[in-house]
């Protein structure tokens, strides 16, 4: 399962953009595994899990075995186009499910991976770009409101860069 994960991370394209070359720079000066904490992450998928493992823009947190809950964030210079990325996406994983996120006051979607996880994407305003990974903790359908909890508590505390 990690190597799944690792596989989707890796593969998983950075958003679209509707020119090119985009800059991608860090969104916040928060540290990452800050942003949404690990206690957090414990209340929101009720399990215990390992302290967050951050690089400058996510940070990852592991339960048992290859059970993972990944939160990247970024800021693109250029302007994130929404359906260019769902396009990229459905191309990389044709046995993935796309379905809108509600709730979250931006535009959002999830990816869902059956047999895995899932992904909540969510790009707010034209620049800033969210992404809560869920693998190995149940179905998409199961987890999916708390990786929706996850990206309010990101969003919330995530400042918009201009």
């Amino acid at each position: 399962m990690i190597a799944v994960f690792l596989l989707l991370a890796a593969s998983t394209p950075p958003p679209s953009v509707e020119s090119k070359p985009a800059v991608v720079k860090r969104l916040t000066a928060v540290a990452p595994c800050q942003v949404v904490t690990h206690q957090e992450v414990q209340q929101a998928f009720k399990r215990p899990f390992a302290k967050g493992s951050e690089d400058p823009n996510a940070c990852e947190y592991t339960a048992i075995g290859e059970q993972v809950v990944a939160i990247k964030m970024q800021h693109s210079a250029a302007k994130l186009d929404v359906q260019a990325e769902q396009l990229t996406l459905r191309k990389a994983f044709p046995e993935a499910r796309v379905r809108d996120a509600v709730g979250l006051g931006s535009a959002a979607f999830f990816l869902d991976l059956p047999g895995i996880g899932t992904q909540l994407f969510v790009i707010r305003g034209e620049h800033d770009f969210l992404l809560v990974s869920v693998m190995g903790l149940g179905e998409a359908k199961k987890v999916a409101n708390p990786a929706r909890a996850i990206a309010k508590l990101a969003l919330d505390r995530l400042p918009t860069v201009r």
